[in-house]
């Protein structure tokens, strides 16, 4: 799932992160955020998955690449 971290219209904003830490399913947040000001304010933990705004396609399939990799690690 590919998901905005700051979704105002959303009044289940924390959905996403619970989904992500109860079941196998791959989250991975963007925002026009940085991390770190993200982090610092506790709307994300620190291992979340993250890719900064705006970003290439190249980034997104990179990160997304990344994340599914790093499940495949964990499984084996």
């Amino acid at each position: 799932m590919l998901t905005d971290v700051v979704m105002p219209e959303t009044a289940a904003k924390r959905s996403p992160i619970i989904c992500a830490s109860c079941c196998r399913l791959r989250v991975v947040f963007m925002s026009g955020y940085t991390d770190e000001a993200i982090v610092h304010h506790g709307v994300l933990d620190s291992n979340i998955e993250f890719i900064q705004k705006p970003f290439t396609p190249n980034a997104l399939v990179r990160k997304v690449r990344e994340v599914l990799d790093s499940e495949l690690m964990v499984s084996n």
